[in-house]
């Protein structure tokens, strides 16, 4: 298995070559999300994608942003996506605006 970070500040997300093409297990592990809205750093805030299905009432819930976790969550890809969608929301579910470049995903890809 290999293991790689990915880094990403776009809203849709284009995984590697090597990821996508890979034979073996696919896992997405979330490291941390920095989301910085109008030069403010946006707390209450979450992340979320469409290639977590598992829950649909959570729609598609990844982690809450700027937020160190002890714990890291990890999902298994039981399709071969070649791209995602990530997109961010307030404390009531609100949709929160945001432009490319307003946040910092960091993954760590393993296949």
């Amino acid at each position: 298995m290999v293991k790689r970070y990915f880094n990403v500040s776009t809203k849709n997300v284009v995984l590697p070559y090597e990821f996508i093409h890979s034979s073996n297990k696919k896992y997405i592990h979330f490291i941390h999300c920095r989301l910085i809205v109008n030069n403010i750093l946006v707390g209450n805030a979450s992340i979320h994608t469409d290639f977590i299905t598992s829950l649909p009432t959570l729609e598609g819930f990844m982690s809450w942003c700027n937020v160190d976790l002890s714990k890291r969550f990890k999902w298994e890809l039981l399709h071969n996506p070649h791209t995602f969608h990530v997109w961010f929301k307030d404390h009531a579910k609100n949709d929160i605006p945001i432009n490319d470049g307003d946040f910092v995903l960091q993954l760590l890809l393993e296949f």
